[in-house]
């Protein structure tokens, strides 16, 4: 198509604003960023991207109603569009941008591998022109987005599966936009029937598990059956019998899974272990919180005795990360974790071994479900959500008008000074596991079950616990104990048997006014930052009005 001006309106020919899929005419006014630029005034690229994601934030999402055969005719008849030369840098920020608001508002269901996590993975391969690449669940594109940055990398060498149709579509819309061509039918391929080989499978498969009749026709050994629905297991199973000797792959699963003694164990005795890098929990938030590792895999001959390395990122700017080699006798044996977080956390010193003690020493757990909850409405209803996990404080709980319209889930009447504990969260055991502190506030409130209330006995400064719960120490603790494949959690013997550094009275009322200082100094900042940016919100306003 060369009149440029005409675009908008071919578009809109095409795919009829008054259908179901009104909402992709306004993705595809993307597509020629000149254009809005020569029609705005606007002077760069960046700023028309600007322009565009804030105009039609709204409409950035799909109807609720699954898009239909038609949508796919639509697509394919594309074919003519100016295509503008931005840049592939710019192309692929855009594409991000566009995607990320589709997620955020939460219309589309999946969850985007950030950049950072792609490039990990990716700078683990050794890609060539000739690598056979397979990306099962390629959702909208985020590893096809690095792989294309490689200039080695042959494109129809590198193959797709997708088994959910709003993503597929999305998928050819992004590789289209970027290469200027159609997807070919033939790298598109399912996982179930697939015949090929390749040279490398990288995958972030949605950790889900699957109902038995999906399971039938696969060959499992009988003494793994308790992963069968796993879906991460079910892949690494097929996978083995994809890849080429001596190929690799690199997989996203729930970090629990690897906890597994029997999962270790069919690890090793059916690939070899290249690297294992342990995510942060928050590394695919708001999406998803369960904690995560990257599986680096090789189809390799069994080795009897080999080390790999061993990284765990603590933070999510990917900043610190420790490493350490693993021994494989030590990661299948029941010393793991054990063995790992011992290389991994520093040793505390001897002398403060004595002022160490059992959690329920002086704490008392409260694990029997309160009677009166069904019968007496709370003042107020608290789980997991409403907890701030950098002031320990309670903000979101949630009021209700009566007893019947609690959830389930309302399980524990808490007191004034008792302290909750997640037990149940994808962020067991990180930076960000949820404890709080109840307020005068609370009072005679409910918690979910999803919590455990901690009650401190005279011993025990309630502020002091919380300043405790989020240690490294106790946090180590927890990651020896945690168990769950997809969401990790505690058992109460699991907490009973926690240790807590127990200095004298004096010394806890001292880090109780530190954390006091901490929490109030937190608050302060936030508040200041929330007025400047409403002073120059008005500014922006008053600029604009004049």
């Amino acid at each position: 198509m060369e009149n440029k001006t005409d675009l908008n309106t071919y578009i809109y020919n095409i795919l009829d604003e008054r259908s179901s899929d009104n909402q992709l005419c306004k993705i595809l006014e993307i597509l020629d960023v000149k254009l809005i630029l020569e029609q705005e005034n606007l002077h760069n690229t960046q700023n028309c991207i600007e322009y565009i994601l804030k105009k039609h934030e709204k409409l950035f999402m799909f109807s609720n109603q699954n898009i239909d055969k038609s949508l796919s005719q639509k697509l394919n008849r594309l074919q003519h569009i100016y295509i503008t030369d931005l840049t592939e840098k710019e192309k692929i920020n855009l594409i991000l941008k566009l995607f990320q608001i589709l997620i955020n508002n939460k219309r589309y269901y999946g969850i985007l591998t950030s950049y950072k996590i792609v490039a990990i993975i990716l700078n683990n391969f050794n890609l060539t022109a000739k690598s056979r690449i397979y990306n099962p669940y390629c959702f909208i594109g985020d590893f096809f987005l690095g792989l294309i940055s490689n200039q080695d990398v042959t494109l129809g060498n590198i193959f797709f599966d997708e088994k959910n149709k709003e993503a597929l579509y999305l998928f050819k819309l992004v590789y289209y936009f970027i290469t200027s061509r159609h997807l070919n039918e033939n790298n598109i391929i399912s996982i179930e029937s697939c015949k090929e080989k390749f040279d490398i499978i990288i995958t972030n498969p949605p950790f889900i598990n699957y109902e038995p009749n999906s399971i039938t026709t696969l060959n499992l050994d009988p003494a793994y059956t308790k992963f069968k629905r796993n879906n991460s297991f079910l892949l690494l199973h097929t996978a083995k019998n994809l890849l080429n000797n001596n190929g690799a792959i690199a997989i996203i699963i729930p970090e629990g899974l690897i906890h597994q003694k029997d999962f270790r164990k069919w690890l090793s005795d059916n690939f070899k272990i290249n690297k294992i890098v342990s995510l942060p929990a928050e590394a695919f938030k708001p999406q998803a919180s369960v904690k995560t590792s990257i599986l680096f895999l090789e189809n390799s001959i069994k080795q009897k005795n080999y080390s790999f390395e061993y990284a765990l990122i603590e933070d999510n700017e990917f900043e610190k990360v420790m490493h350490t080699q693993m021994d494989i006798n030590n990661f299948i044996s029941n010393d793991y974790p054990e063995v790992l977080y011992n290389k991994l956390t520093p040793n505390i010193d001897n002398y403060i071994e004595k002022y160490f003690t059992k959690l329920t020493n002086c704490v008392t757990v409260i694990s029997s479900k309160t009677p009166d909850i069904k019968y007496n409405l709370p003042k107020a209803y608290i789980d997991i959500s409403s907890i701030n996990n950098i002031t320990g404080k309670i903000e979101n709980a949630k009021y209700f008008k009566t007893v019947e319209e609690l959830p389930q889930r309302a399980s524990y009447k808490v007191n004034t000074g008792d302290v909750l504990l997640a037990v149940t969260s994808g962020a067991l055991g990180t930076k960000s596991h949820s404890v709080a502190i109840v307020t005068e506030e609370y009072d005679q409130s409910v918690c979910a079950n999803t919590l455990k209330v901690l009650r401190p006995g005279e011993m025990v400064d309630p502020y002091y616990l919380w300043y405790f719960l989020r240690s490294e120490y106790f946090l180590s603790q927890v990651n020896k104990l945690k168990s769950g494949s997809t969401i990790p959690n505690l058992k109460d013997k699991d907490i009973k048997s926690i240790k807590l550094y127990l200095p004298s009275l004096e010394e806890q009322k001292a880090i109780r006014e530190k954390v006091i200082h901490y929490i109030e100094s937190y608050e302060n900042s936030q508040k200041a930052l929330l007025e400047s940016e409403n002073e120059i919100k008005k500014l922006i306003e008053r600029r604009d009005f004049l």
